[in-house]
């Protein structure tokens, strides 16, 4: 096709588009698409879509389901996790509780995105390639965590309509549904991870920690655990010590300025008591580091309690 001609074709199309106001919804020449259950703000432009104060307002005090935690807001922007993306649902109205309970029912699912989407009413083409919008609410879920630099699709042109988001709210799972695992038994430490010391007999108990991405969940933690010791039977000390076996470990989340990073799990020889869980985060630079949903297990079957330090309750 010669520049010329393609040219008038594209002055021939733009010469018979229909003006906005006047495509009407079901006409044969421009389709219509599903209404989204959002408000359409007037006057119906990108920038009145994007300066919303009911999109903004009612994303900023969306509350968080329970067992997730919010990890941005407001965001004008989607996700592009295309490797973890398992799919959307429209929703009647801004609700991350609904969200969440979609999120539940598909198979691994941890996190979400919820928001507002500026979309076409009718399908684009040569007579409507930019007709009147509707507002679409999204519900994006995934089965990985996550984060604000994850948000970077700002939208994109469809012919002459531009599709935008607005009040995009981002949640991820911190909670197991049952903190109960085989052969291992467990204490509720809250806020506040293990500082152990050396024993009764000056012998360090720590032997190392695993990090693994949410959601929440202990088991990963007994697994690691596991792992370890088969190991090092596999692979005893060369100087005939006994191997140094994992019999206790502590689960918990690592948070950064109240957003859920990774599950931490810190394995040891052996089991300490609640008293010793002392460690509740810390400041590093301009960031809070703080610790939730912690928990110490104990090997059920091989009862591994630790010799206290002389002089400790």
């Amino acid at each position: 096709m010669t520049s010329k001609l393609a040219a008038l074709l594209t002055l021939a199309s733009s010469a018979l588009a229909i003006p906005r106001d006047a495509i009407k919804r079901g006409d044969s020449n421009c389709p219509a698409l599903p209404l989204g259950s959002g408000p359409a703000p007037n006057p119906d432009t990108v920038d009145s879509f994007l300066s919303n104060a009911f999109f903004i307002e009612t994303s900023k005090t969306a509350k968080d389901p329970p067992g997730f935690a919010n990890t941005y807001t407001n965001l004008n922007a989607a996700n592009e996790n295309k490797a973890t993306y398992l799919g959307y649902s429209l929703l009647d109205s801004y609700s991350p509780s609904a969200c969440a309970s979609f999120c539940k029912t598909k198979l691994g699912c941890t996190s979400f995105s919820i928001f507002f989407e500026r979309a076409p009413s009718v399908n684009l083409g040569p007579l409507c390639p930019d007709p009147p919008s509707t507002t679409l609410i999204k519900c994006s879920l995934y089965s990985a965590a996550i984060h604000p630099q994850d948000a970077t699709n700002k939208g994109q042109f469809r012919s002459k309509f531009q599709l935008v988001i607005a009040g995009n709210n981002g949640y991820v799972s911190t909670t197991t549904s049952d903190p109960n695992i085989p052969d291992w038994r467990f204490q509720y430490l809250g806020d506040a991870a293990i500082i152990a010391h050396k024993d009764c007999n000056n012998v360090d108990t720590y032997l190392r920690y695993r990090s693994y991405p949410l959601p929440y969940d202990p088991k990963n933690c007994a697994a690691a655990c596991k792992e370890h010791s088969d190991y090092h039977l596999q692979h005893p000390p060369a100087d005939g010590s006994p191997a140094r076996l994992c019999g206790f470990f502590n689960s918990y989340i690592l948070s950064n300025n109240g957003v859920p990073q990774e599950q931490r799990c810190s394995l040891y020889t052996r089991a300490w008591p609640k008293t010793y869980a002392t460690n509740k985060g810390q400041w590093r630079g301009q960031d809070r580091i703080t610790i939730s949903e912690s928990y110490g297990y104990e090997n059920g079957s091989e009862p591994c309690s630790v010799c206290l330090p002389k002089g400790a309750a």
